[in-house]
């Protein structure tokens, strides 16, 4: 894992130390607020209605699965010079 300084433009090796607490604060982070649409009529309140449901969740995972599956398939089928 590299750390880039966006500044400078530079980047170096981050220690696996270093590595764990930044997964660990990644995996630990929780957003400071929950962006909402003010307006309960308008569209886009419709929109993030709809984002945020376990069923659109669940659906997202279900095509993520799908995908994985599908380019196994397509490995599978490969013939053995290309892999």
């Amino acid at each position: 894992m590299y750390l880039i300084n966006e500044s400078t433009g530079s980047y170096h090796l981050v220690s696996p130390r270093e590595q764990k607490s930044c997964i660990d604060f990644a995996i630990q982070a929780t957003p400071l607020e929950r962006y909402m649409p003010k307006e309960r009529d308008s569209f886009k309140y419709k929109i993030w209605k709809v984002v945020v449901s376990t069923p659109f969740e669940y659906f997202i995972m279900a095509l993520i699965v799908l995908n994985t599956i599908l380019l196994m398939m397509k490995v599978r089928t490969m013939r053995r010079r290309y892999l």
